[in-house]
């Protein structure tokens, strides 16, 4: 298993995971849903924007 960071690709407008400076998963599409990978993604997102709420 390879440890990537959960980031926003604006060119592609969708969630990516990003293994390195040039390396991506490719985009989550809605095809691949996953709750509990959107729970995490969810619990991750507002923990970074917890201080802007």
């Amino acid at each position: 298993m390879k440890e990537g960071t959960f980031v926003y690709s604006p060119r592609s407008e969708r969630m990516d995971i990003r293994f390195g400076m040039e390396e991506y998963y490719g985009g989550l599409h809605c095809g691949e849903f996953n709750f509990l990978v959107w729970l995490i993604a969810t619990a991750i997102l507002l923990y970074l924007v917890r201080d802007m709420l």
